[in-house]
């Protein structure tokens, strides 16, 4: 990246950033005065800023934080990890890790580890029996809210992003631009999580530039967003719905029976800004976490069946990890083939207990590594 900020070596004469030895790349404040020396105007320097800024020193810096960030988590200290004895990494997984029921993993986080290194992932005489639900999170969404379009949108079969395009802009499907079924799909797995019409507009245009498509304006992207409510009437008023009563009660359930309760802000001594703002954030996790939460819990009851099924068949496998919706599991050569469908049979059962109206569907593979 520092090439392409000082280019020739002269920039760096022009805006004078080598006149304090240099700077510092992680640092807001140096960046956004080298982005300002470069012509550039930036609020802040975060991802999604940085991200619509078409110039070399944008891409490079991204590039950067991305490289930083692997290095600083799987670099040497990641190494470090490996047991001497067992030749593998024993990390700390905690059941109830997130506010929504979900996993997490610390020392080192396996979960967030990048694609590209799980390919390190190496076995002998075993392989990888990887599996994981498809589009979870939108069936749970589809089911809680009963929306005929939705629910359709997933037992027809067709592409759900297609479909929800063509229903958006009424077209057919065959009609249906990868531009849009990208704008579809970005509100799709948005709304669950609060997107809003600022946000979605961001990620539009971030592909946009990405792929040199059009850009698209505010008043453009809010008719977008209420057609999509207009497409999925009843998944709009059911998150309203859930997100008021979360605000109301205090609370949001998942559909196993699993609660999450929530802090009353204090609206007599708080800021108005700061009491709104904490509301908001009720009504954002009351709307999400009965969705999130399920699928949590789906997952948790799928490694329990998993577990269980492979002892009783007496197979040689064994869970070693859970990725948010995914499991692996670990199995003999011999035994690839049966471990796989006793997987995904066992995952299937597992979400159709509670999941009664929309099809539920996962997919499996098998590998040397850990790495679709």
């Amino acid at each position: 990246m520092l090439d392409i900020l000082y280019g020739s070596g002269k920039i760096d004469e022009q805006i004078g950033l080598f006149e304090r030895g240099g700077i510092n790349i992680s640092s807001p404040k140096q960046m956004k005065e080298a982005f300002n020396k470069l012509g550039i105007d930036v609020d802040n320097t975060n991802e999604r800023e940085i991200a619509l800024i078409d110039h070399p020193a944008a891409v490079e810096l991204l590039n950067y934080r991305g490289l930083d960030k692997i290095l600083t988590s799987y670099g040497g200290s990641f190494l470090d990890k490996i047991h001497p004895f067992t030749g593998r990494i024993h990390a700390d997984f905690k059941q109830l890790g997130t506010e929504t029921g979900r996993f997490s993993c610390r020392e080192p986080n396996l979960q967030q580890m990048p694609e590209e290194f799980r390919e390190c992932v190496l076995l002998d005489d075993w392989v990888i029996v990887g599996a994981d639900y498809s589009q979870i999170e939108l069936r749970i969404l589809a089911e809680l809210s009963g929306d005929k379009n939705f629910i359709e949108a997933f037992t027809s079969g067709e592409d759900l992003h297609k479909s929800t395009a063509a229903l958006m802009f009424g077209i057919p499907l065959d009609s249906v631009t990868k531009e849009q079924r990208f704008m579809a799909k970005s509100i799709n797995f948005g709304i669950a999580y609060g997107m809003g019409p600022g946000k979605l507009m961001d990620t539009i245009n971030s592909e946009a530039h990405r792929t040199g498509g059009k850009m698209h304006t505010f008043p453009e992207v809010i008719v977008m967003f209420e057609r999509y409510k207009h497409t999925y009437k009843q998944v709009n008023n059911w998150l309203q719905q859930a997100a008021n009563k979360a605000v109301m009660t205090l609370e949001s359930e998942t559909m196993y029976g699993r609660k999450r309760v929530y802090n009353r802000p204090e609206q007599n001594t708080m800021e108005p800004k700061e009491y709104d703002r904490q509301v908001g954030a009720i009504k954002r996790r009351g709307s999400n976490s009965p969705i999130q939460g399920t699928n949590a819990d789906i997952t948790k009851l799928a490694m329990l069946n998993v577990h269980n099924n492979l002892e009783e068949g007496g197979d040689r496998a064994k869970i070693i990890i859970q990725v948010h919706d995914e499991i692996v599991v670990l199995a003999h050569k011999r035994q690839a083939e049966q471990v796989k469908e006793v997987v995904l049979s066992s995952m299937i059962e597992s979400a159709e207990k509670i999941l009664k109206k929309v099809p539920v569907r996962a997919d499996a593979y098998i590998n040397s590594f850990w790495r679709k």
